[in-house]
């Protein structure tokens, strides 16, 4: 797995010491060689952009990437779409409505018109600032989640989910302030 090399405000490369002198090969090379170590391995290029209107040019980017390793013959499998999603998640993350999922739609369609699969790799809801009301929380959760799922789901090419942050310890919630914090549960029904 290739993990987060575009930047979110540019839609270029980050710059790190693989990358410096603009060369993306680098990344064309991991791919390679993690083909060659490991055959059967599903490969993947892995990103947090998301479906908010501040996240077009963080998309562009990812599309631009994904369209070079095709172009190029690089060993893809799939797209890795870190699903951190809610209020609480990030500043960038919006609710996935009206424009928003038109957007959303167009990108994916766009990654499995290349004949990539989908993976959720870090799916989770930052409820941090819904209200206390666990029963409240509960329901935007389960709405919001359950409208991110029909959408993701709608398409065939989304091979598994995983979840990220099951122990608070180590998850968004654990920067909530302390009256928003509750043990880690299973997930509301959708």
């Amino acid at each position: 797995m290739v993990n987060e090399t575009i930047d979110p405000k540019t839609g270029e490369m980050t710059d790190s010491v693989f990358t410096k002198g603009d060369r993306p090969e680098v990344i064309d090379i991991a791919f390679h060689a993690a083909r060659a170590a490991a055959p059967k391995a599903q490969l993947v290029y892995n990103d947090y952009m998301s479906w908010g209107p501040g996240n077009a040019v963080h998309r562009a980017g990812v599309l631009k990437l994904l369209e070079r390793l095709k172009a190029n013959n690089v060993p893809i499998d799939a797209l890795g779409v870190q699903a951190h999603i809610g209020p609480g998640a990030s500043a960038s993350t919006t609710t996935l409505d009206g424009d928003n999922e038109t957007e959303w739609r167009k990108f994916l369609d766009a990654v499995t018109a290349m004949g990539l699969d989908l993976v959720i790799t870090e799916f989770d809801y930052g409820d941090q600032t819904l209200p206390a009301d666990v029963a409240l929380r509960d329901a935007a959760v389960a709405g919001a989640a359950r409208h991110y799922f029909d959408v993701m789901l709608s398409y065939r090419q989304l091979r598994y989910v995983m979840a990220w942050g099951l122990v608070d310890k180590y998850s968004l919630a654990a920067r909530a302030p302390a009256a928003r914090r509750r043990p880690a549960q299973a997930a509301p029904a959708l």
